[in-house]
């Protein structure tokens, strides 16, 4: 799945307790049909030089936490954890922007 940048804005997220993750341990994935893994289509063999090998090419890219913190949220209750403290949770990417994950 490939993805443009969001443009900074937050991104609807599934329904609260739609997404079930699966395994146990540190083998623990995320649900597929939320967590779908996107990729930034700017990001490719060519482009590299210009975008994920350039130092603070994620500060670039990366939405403030104006941004993420309520997507953060909506997520945490799609997985069925909103009675949770969001300090126990890190909102991360399934594709790290390093390496050309989407935001």
């Amino acid at each position: 799945m490939s993805s443009t940048a969001s443009g900074h804005r937050v991104q609807p997220q599934p329904a609260p307790d739609s997404c079930h993750a699966s395994g146990h341990g540190e083998l623990v994935m995320p649900d597929p049909h939320c967590t779908p893994g996107a990729v930034n289509p700017a990001v490719t063999q060519a482009t590299i030089s210009r975008t994920i090998c350039v130092p603070g090419y994620t500060k670039t890219i990366r939405p403030p936490e104006s941004i993420t913190e309520p997507e953060k949220l909506a997520s945490m209750a799609a997985y069925g954890y909103s009675g949770r403290s969001p300090t126990e949770f890190e909102y991360d990417h399934l594709v790290s922007l390093e390496l050309g994950g989407a935001v």
